[in-house]
């Protein structure tokens, strides 16, 4: 059951919030994608600081982005579930 104190208004902006992370978080794993598709030549060439660095941040982004996901899928998740268990507070009629 939704917490005692809980309004429709504080779920809904949870519900929101959790939205925008997902959607951040997706935006992640896309930027590594486009940093790999528009520069080949650090993927080609000799190995440098700049061409080991520039892997392991995008690997670091695209595990951060998954994260971000399933972090906003479990606060919609669980918001989800607090709107369908909560009692409406006044009874019509």
């Amino acid at each position: 059951m939704a917490e005692p104190g809980e309004t429709i208004e504080d779920i809904a902006a949870n519900l929101l919030t959790g939205v925008m992370v997902f959607l951040l978080g997706a935006a992640m794993p896309m930027l590594a994608l486009l940093q790999i598709v528009s520069r080949p030549d650090l993927w080609t060439a000799a190995p440098s600081m700049k061409t080991l660095l520039l892997p392991a941040m995008l690997v670091g982004g695209i595990y951060l982005g998954f994260g971000g996901m399933r972090w906003g899928l479990r606060l919609i998740r669980i918001h989800l579930k607090r709107l369908r268990n909560r009692r409406p507070s006044s009874v019509s009629g």
